[in-house]
């Protein structure tokens, strides 16, 4: 499971280690910082994160 987010750019290993080391917070606005989408600012799911945006549809393959 690992290694399909990773092809993403989502490294599940590292995440976990920052939040097992106390940086909860941190992590979580990185995140949302990092997987919003780019026009309309909503969460991105991962599976729509080289696609398009769920919320208002944009095409997300030109911000890969």
């Amino acid at each position: 499971m690992a290694t399909g987010y990773l092809e993403d750019g989502v490294d599940l290993r590292a995440n976990l280690e920052r939040i097992r080391r106390g940086e909860i917070e941190e992590w979580l606005r990185e995140s949302r910082e990092k997987y919003k989408c780019p026009v309309c600012g909503e969460p991105l799911s991962v599976s729509a994160m080289r696609r398009k945006c769920y919320h208002c549809g944009a095409d997300l393959s030109k911000f890969v």
